[in-house]
């Protein structure tokens, strides 16, 4: 063999093998283990929990900021919400959620002691801001004006209120008391 086909040869092989060295430098990033999303569930129970040990400053920092609303929004609605309020005793457990972009609902199951019904399911709205997920300062909608959504919002807002309305009467009958 020629000198200068064995230095060509070696040179293939050469960028052969850093081109493998990278590729499994590529495979070995994509398989690391990526930041992982919270659980949503978790971040509405920890948001009730807060509520009802009466921390509504603390509770607040779950919420969603935006322009014109005031930072402590949700302190008067959470006051009136604690466990205790108008001499109701009440729990409150996310039971599912599901995500769709930058959008989440979560199903959150409220128990009522001495009220009929005596529990009651509700959606529990989240948005992703600044990449934290934070609840909807209007717990059960996202249709209103003040948020300024996108139209892309409110349609991903949509999907997940149909998933909700569609799991909602299964569960209502999964959870009532059979006669």
């Amino acid at each position: 063999m020629r000198p200068l086909a064995v230095v060509v040869v070696f040179g293939l092989i050469a960028m052969g093998l850093s081109a493998c060295a990278a590729n499994k430098k590529a495979i070995a990033r994509s398989a690391e283990p990526r930041t992982a999303e919270p659980d949503l569930k978790q971040l509405v129970d920890q948001f009730f929990d807060l509520i009802r040990r009466g921390q509504p400053q603390e509770a607040n920092k779950l919420i969603a900021r935006f322009p014109g609303l005031p930072p402590n929004v949700m302190v008067p609605l959470m006051m009136s919400m604690s466990s205790k309020s108008r001499g109701r005793t009440r729990r409150w457990e996310a039971m599912s959620n599901k995500t769709n972009g930058e959008v989440a609902v979560v199903v959150l199951l409220e128990f009522r002691e001495k009220e009929k019904p005596a529990f009651a399911i509700k959606p529990v709205y989240l948005i992703r801001q600044r990449g934290h997920w934070r609840i909807l300062p209007k717990l059960t909608r996202f249709d209103l004006p003040y948020f300024r959504f996108s139209k892309q919002h409110i349609k991903d807002y949509r999907k997940l209120e149909s998933w909700f309305n569609d799991g909602k009467s299964s569960l209502m009958q999964e959870l009532a008391p059979s006669s």
